[in-house]
């Protein structure tokens, strides 16, 4: 969950008087990401008329980008402008998406998509997109969300007291199941192979996450001298991990990123396809890479350790479906990250809002890691997982990998879905886009190596694995097709569609190779006042904004003879 500025991660912990000591400062890390960008304009090129495709059934791949309640309502948004006020069904409008990735808030939306018989009832019903504000996903959470006593709160505050007063504590995967799908409730026995609906059948689905790498911590039996304080680094092979106590630790080869991509997935095994890997950094094949894990008991004296491996192939079909799409969407689970927060015992107090589990015997299953042992986590193979990357079209990047390992990258067509608040504008003719495009193209803020709270990337940064799967080229020539707006300035609020015909390029941590050639298909929704979380700056100014925002969308598309819907539609394969 994304694009919120902060400040500074420089926090102290302290309760603020809820009935859990959940604490303000790990609602604040999970806005932790990109810094600040503009929101110049540049010139847009007019097409007249789209480029016909020449779609079949499974040629088309989505990627649903994340950012928390705006992301899920933008991509209603879409797809309720596609539902034709209830005149069509899901499987009408994606008959020829082959694969569906996501991350984030996009994961939330994804899984409802795919599993949730009662969410896909709601979006294909007629007139829903004139409902969904009141009676529909938006307005039954501005209902939860009003009925928590936290309105003499505002900002951050404010959603750390809704959080609370639903979830457990600190525990992520609660607020996610008591909140986001609490009025479309999956359980957790609905694991990723469980029951689709019929319109996903035939699907890949992806869910993009993340594994916290460098001093991580684990758990916490106490406060006081003599409790376990249990934390691991991970190293890419060759290099080993070194721990040192308070010190930290590191690799031997030197500094290592504090996260790595790691991927969920369901594939039909009608489909035929190769599952990707989990740890798409490790590689595939016979003889792929392998994560050196050092596990370290206290991090307050010179540590007990204890050392294991983790290698592909590691399925995770298995997993509740709620899980996945927590694990997606936890970004405060990165302050479980000491190299992250700064400070060891602010990381030990977020920790559980990074998730657990563990990977023996092949698979990855949830743990509460809480009173294991070092030797018993190491043994487990106990890691933990916090929210879909550092961009939040990470998706994007893992969908072209997983194209590539089952030779179905030649001449692919992705359609990204995204959402931002701020644009990070290439100049020249080329087309607006957002920083989350932008990354994908080795772009975007903050040199692309690293996210950063703070405004000019001079806050705190946290090093990431390389995000750059398309070659440069495109995103610096390429005008806008299409676009649509809003308001007046400073509030100008836009649609934008850009056809990108790319080329991949070499990406080690998504395992993508450079040659395939094909079409990014970029829909981005710009809404400056739609945070990524509601934060109740003017009561429900926050879900406003949302609903403002889902209406424009569709209204938009709509705009000059439904020249926008026309666009969609034909980058989906869609008869006009």
């Amino acid at each position: 969950m994304k694009n919120t500025l902060m400040s500074t991660i420089q926090i102290t912990f302290s309760p603020i008087g809820l009935k859990t000591c959940y604490s303000q400062a790990v609602v604040l890390l999970l806005a932790l990401t990109l810094c600040l960008s503009c929101n110049n304009k540049t010139p847009e090129a007019e097409v007249e008329s789209p480029d016909p495709i020449p779609l079949t059934n499974n040629q088309v791949h989505i990627a649903f980008a994340g950012g928390g309640w705006r992301a899920h309502t933008a991509h209603t948004g879409w797809t309720l402008s596609l539902l034709d006020g209830g005149n069509k069904t899901l499987d009408d409008v994606f008959t020829n998406v082959g694969t569906i990735s996501s991350n984030s808030g996009g994961s939330w939306f994804s899984a409802m998509l795919t599993y949730s018989n009662s969410f896909v009832s709601a979006i294909e019903a007629q007139n829903a997109i004139n409902t969904w504000s009141s009676t529909g996903w938006l307005g039954q959470q501005q209902a939860l969300f009003d009925a928590a006593s936290c309105h003499d709160l505002s900002g951050y505050a404010f959603t750390a007291c809704v959080f609370a007063m639903y979830g457990s504590a600190t525990h992520w995967d609660s607020v996610v199941e008591n909140i986001v799908f609490k009025d479309y409730p999956l359980g957790m026995n609905m694991t990723l192979n469980g029951t689709r609906q019929s319109w996903a059948t035939d699907k890949s689905i992806l869910f993009a996450s993340t594994m916290l790498t460098s001093n991580v911590v684990l758990n916490e039996e106490g406060i006081t001298e003599g409790y376990d304080k249990g934390y691991y680094q991970a190293c890419l092979s060759p290099a080993t991990p070194i721990l040192d106590g308070y010190s930290g630790a590191s690799c031997s080869d030197g500094t290592v990123n504090e996260v790595t991509p790691v991927t969920f997935s369901s594939i039909p095994s009608s489909s035929g396809f190769t599952a990707p890997p989990f740890l798409p950094a490790a590689g595939t094949g016979a003889n792929p890479s392998v994560f050196n894990l050092g596990y370290s008991q206290n991090a307050l004296v010179d540590p007990t350790t204890a050392t294991t491996t983790l290698q592909n192939p590691i399925a995770t079909d298995q997993v509740p479906v709620v899980l996945a799409a927590a694990s997606s969407s936890a970004a405060a689970g990165f302050a479980a990250s000491e190299a992250v927060s700064g400070d060891w015992q602010l990381s030990y107090t977020a920790e559980d809002t990074a998730l657990s589990f563990q990977l023996v015997n092949s698979k990855a299953e949830f743990i509460d890691a809480s009173g294991l042992s070092i030797q018993d986590l190491a043994d487990q193979k106990v890691v933990r997982l916090a929210d879909g990357g550092p961009a939040d079209n990470s998706g994007v990047a893992q969908l072209v990998s997983f194209l590539q390992l089952n030779n179905e990258a030649d001449g692919f067509n992705i359609v990204a879905f995204d959402n931002v608040q701020d644009l990070y504008i290439t100049g020249g003719a080329a087309a607006d886009v957002g920083p989350d495009i932008a990354y994908l193209f080795g772009k975007g803020l903050c040199d692309g190596t690293k996210f950063c709270s703070g405004v000019g990337c001079n806050g705190t940064c946290i090093n990431v694995p390389e995000l750059q799967v398309f070659d440069q080229s495109s995103l610096l020539n390429t005008p806008v097709t299409w676009s649509a707006s809003t308001g007046a300035p400073p509030l100008v609020q836009k649609l934008i569609y850009t056809k990108y015909a790319v080329t991949t390029v070499d990406n080690s941590t998504f395992g993508t190779t450079k040659g395939s050639t094909g079409t990014l298909h970029s829909f981005t929704c710009v809404w400056s006042t739609a945070d990524t979380e509601p934060q109740n700056k003017t009561q429900d100014g926050d879900f406003k904004a949302y609903a403002a925002m889902l209406s424009f969308i569709n209204s938009g598309l709509q705009e000059k003879n439904g020249e926008g819907l026309k666009y969609l539609k034909d980058a989906l394969g869609l008869s006009q």
